[in-house]
């Protein structure tokens, strides 16, 4: 390791000399040096701990090397910060959210046996192994040439980084590992080289003059890699030219077969800014293990296909199961693409590919109302709303009144949304509805005062626990959640609830009459097996739970 003198070591500003590790590290080396434990300051005892994990990570013997870092991950590193396989210990709530995943892709209602549960515990372990196994293959690979106290720190921030907070470029906590379901952060090669020499630099007084002031304020504020990380990947992705490439849309298919090398894959993605989450080894491995991969790679300026622009995961047996775009961190289809046939005519030619054709068309016509909406500029990405008059068919679409608008994205694309957002709601729901606007209401107040025909939203009204003197409107066009409902007593529903409906707390179906069309799931765990059947009989296009 460098020596640095009597200059104390940068590690103790973020009090390494006080880990046990480390502190042994000091004591076994004193009996090597047949020096008072006592005697060694903290500098030296982080030097010592450095010192013993070159001696596991970088012995010159390959075999020696892998067996001891083998026991070391097994001893150490996998038991603290890899998830429980303790039923009691992992999170309930990871399975919650398989179950919402799996009814917002339409999937009939889904129940994990003790066995699948198991299988997904062992699963979400093994993705946080690769994942975890795949910083430090890269660390002490001959790619990562720096100092070991440089990738030392790096390490000891990668196990704190959770999950990547999209709006402000920060990294959340990973507070419980063992009860922490999510893998760990995908290596951005391009902003950890960034990171690791501007803390060799820094640290090991090299010329720091190619390094952001931002970067260099940070590392001199002894702030966290996490920081440091994702102050690096903001300022990629804010000078990247990747928008700039967008308007081109030829380019060329590529496949990555079932059980091909993932870093075939992942070097494909490397530095492109993509979004996906095939782009961290854990997650390429797992899709490439269950079936293939179809990226569609964009020409760049110069005519060769190097930019992601969409990703498709098929299954021989079950054929396309996901669709993703590269747009934003949800993973949406951007409006160049969405605008042309491209995905369109690959559905066509996939097993289970024309399922997908409703995503893809929602997405041309969100696109289209969207730019007849605003006016972007291509520089400042400011945009000018241009108070289109849009025709009660357009209305219809944006509001959502007859059908859900489906796109590719982990979550609803935030479009259609910021169209609605400058828009004066009541009047384009009375245009479009053939209602007046007296008759439409947007808040919970409104809702409630009676002669509503149509409630644009949800309604929460758990806190009700009697329906006494409830008067509802017509139509909900969101969710609507009655959970502190007792009994259907006085209680008049809408004939039609848009998403979910809540009545788990009703214990008896006396008096009940359901509307006669909802667009989610309706809630009735209060209700015994017997009353259950009886309405699913009476309303068989409901989702009775």
């Amino acid at each position: 390791m460098e020596n640095i003198g009597r200059e104390s070591h940068f590690l103790e500003s973020y009090n390494v000399h006080e880990k046990p590790e480390v502190k042994k590290a000091g004591e076994r080396k004193s009996k090597r040096t047949h020096r008072s434990s006592a005697s060694f300051n903290r500098s030296e005892r982080i030097e010592a701990h450095i010192e013993r994990l070159e001696e596991i990570f970088l012995h010159p013997d390959e075999e020696t090397r892998e067996r001891r870092i083998k026991f070391f991950k097994e001893k150490y590193l996998y038991p603290e910060f890899l998830v429980s396989q303790n039923k009691d210990k992992f999170p309930e709530s990871h399975f919650d959210f398989m179950l919402k995943q799996a009814q917002e892709r339409g999937m009939e209602e889904v129940v994990f046996s003790e066995e699948e549960k198991t299988k997904e515990r062992e699963n979400v372990k093994e993705r946080q192994k690769i994942s975890l196994d795949a910083w430090i293959n890269y660390l002490i690979s001959d790619e990562c040439q720096y100092p070991s106290d440089i990738k030392y720190f790096a390490m000891q921030g990668v196990l704190k980084l959770g999950s990547f907070n999209t709006n402000n470029y920060k990294f959340n906590e990973r507070k419980q590992p063992q009860r922490t379901t999510t893998s760990f952060a995908e290596i951005d090669r391009e902003s950890l080289s960034i990171v690791l020499g501007a803390l060799d630099a820094k640290h090991h007084h090299r010329d720091v003059s190619s390094y952001s002031s931002t970067l260099l304020d940070l590392i001199d504020k002894k702030r966290s890699f996490g920081d440091m990380y994702s102050s690096v990947m903001k300022e990629l992705d804010e000078k990247t030219d990747k928008q700039g490439l967008l308007p081109i849309t030829d380019g060329k298919w590529k496949t990555f077969a079932q059980n091909s090398d993932p870093n075939e894959l992942i070097k494909t993605l490397s530095g492109k800014r993509s979004n996906l989450c095939i782009a961290d080894i854990g997650s390429a491995t797992q899709y490439l293990s269950n079936g293939s991969v179809e990226v569609y790679f964009s020409n760049n300026h110069a005519g060769v296909a190097t930019l992601p622009r969409i990703a498709i995961a098929s299954k021989d047996e079950m054929g396309v199961y996901e669709i993703r775009g590269t747009y934003n961190k949800n993973e949406d289809i951007d409006p160049d693409i969405s605008s042309t046939d491209i995905l369109s005519k690959k559905a066509k030619t996939i097993k289970n590919g024309e399922s997908f054709l409703k995503k893809d068309a929602d997405m041309k016509r969100v696109t289209e109302l969207y730019d007849k909406s605003f006016k972007v500029d291509n520089k400042t990405k400011e945009r000018e709303y241009l108070k289109p008059e849009l025709t009660k068919e357009d209305l219809i679409f944006l509001y959502e009144l007859n059908d859900h608008i489906d796109g590719f994205g982990y979550k609803k694309d935030s479009r259609s949304a910021e169209i609605i957002d400058k828009r004066n709601i009541k009047d384009d729901l009375s245009y479009a509805l053939d209602i007046p606007k007296e008759q439409i209401s947007t808040t919970k107040e409104e809702a409630l005062k009676g002669d509503i025909n149509y409630h644009y939203g949800s309604l929460d009204l758990r806190g009700l626990t009697s329906a006494e003197g409830l008067t509802l409107p017509q139509s909900v066009g969101g969710s609507l959640d009655l959970e502190g409902l007792t009994s259907a007593e006085g209680l008049t529903l809408p004939q039609s609830v848009g998403g979910g409906l809540d009545l788990r707390g009703l214990t008896s179906a006396e008096g009940l009459t359901l509307p006669q069309s909802v667009g989610g799931y309706l809630y009735l765990q209060g209700l015994n097996h017997d009353e259950k059947n009886k309405l699913r009989k009476k309303y068989p296009q409901l989702k009775i739970k």
